[in-house]
């Protein structure tokens, strides 16, 4: 039987070897409204930015590339379509950004496209250092570790991508803190995309507060009751923790070398775990006179 397997898969190795020699030559569907022609991703008129999406990042596993986008229909847009798409990472969400389909999809992204920081720590443009995010976050979903257990942990992780994609948006808005600006733009991308408000509103939530953990770490002792008390008061769920952290230590890796260290690794741990047993606890966590001194 391992015979006639081995036999099986070697076969079935060359079929799919001579299968993307002829993938040039052939046409092909991709996605409504999304096809492949002469080894090129090409769209049809009535292809919507969802399907152009959904089709790029099919053509890119085949190693195709997309000619440009024109006008897309606003209608019959599939925000699971659209955000399976962008959770494929970095290589397709520049290849969409490349062909124009991006600026369909999330305009506010690509306006941040030449926008500058405006402190001294990032050293990225604000659209690089969201890739970077996106880059560190699918170093953790194919990961192991602390990080990545956490990650299999979070139920919605659409939702986690989406707020890794918006979290500084915010920033080509200088009216309010982006923090508090990209949150409202989540909420306006939420009704545009036709999101349950649920989901849109835990998307929101971790926009506003993408800087509170990173603030614990580095303001406050993660070791002392009380830090863990007010920190945990301002967490809603067990899953807005674990997206929390994630989303933590993706967004700090991206912001430029030796921002994050050894150090504060162990303090995202210690500040997650802690959090996460005070939240389960039905007793608030109690000062130890011991810890203190």
């Amino acid at each position: 039987m391992m015979h006639e397997l081995h036999s099986a898969m070697v076969e079935l190795n060359e079929i799919w070897h001579q299968t993307l020699l002829n993938i040039p030559s052939k046409s092909f569907n991709l996605s409504e409204g999304v096809n492949s022609e002469a080894g090129k991703i090409k769209f049809d008129r009535e292809s919507t930015a969802s399907s152009a999406a959904n089709g790029v990042a099919a053509g890119l596993r085949l190693g195709l590339r997309a000619s440009q986008v024109p006008a897309i229909e606003a209608t019959g847009f599939n925000a699971g379509q659209a955000l399976r798409a962008l959770m494929q990472g970095e290589a397709v969400i520049e290849e969409l950004e490349r062909c124009g389909v991006l600026q369909s999809l999330l305009p506010e992204l690509t306006n941040t496209k030449t926008l500058l920081p405006d402190d001294h720590a990032h050293v990225f443009t604000v659209y690089q250092h969201t890739l970077q995010t996106i880059k560190n976050l699918e170093s953790v979903r194919d990961g192991s570790g602390f990080l990545a257990e956490t990650y299999r942990r979070i139920q919605d992780k659409g939702a986690l991508w989406l707020a890794a994609l918006m979290h500084d948006v915010g920033k080509a808005d200088q009216s309010d803190s982006h923090s508090v600006t990209g949150e409202r733009m989540v909420q306006e991308l939420g009704s545009r995309w036709q999101v349950d408000q649920d989901r849109t509103d835990l998307v929101a939530w971790l926009v506003r507060h993408h800087l509170l953990m990173s603030h614990v770490i580095r303001m406050r002792d993660v070791s002392q009751p009380d830090t863990i008390s007010e920190f945990a008061a301002q967490i809603p769920t067990i899953e807005h923790l674990l997206m929390l952290a994630v989303l933590t230590w993706a967004d700090s890796n991206a912001v430029g070398p030796g921002i994050w260290s050894p150090a504060q690794d162990g303090f995202l741990r210690e500040l997650l775990e802690r959090t996460e047993n005070a939240m389960i606890s039905e007793s608030p966590p109690v000062n130890d006179p011991e810890v203190a001194r």
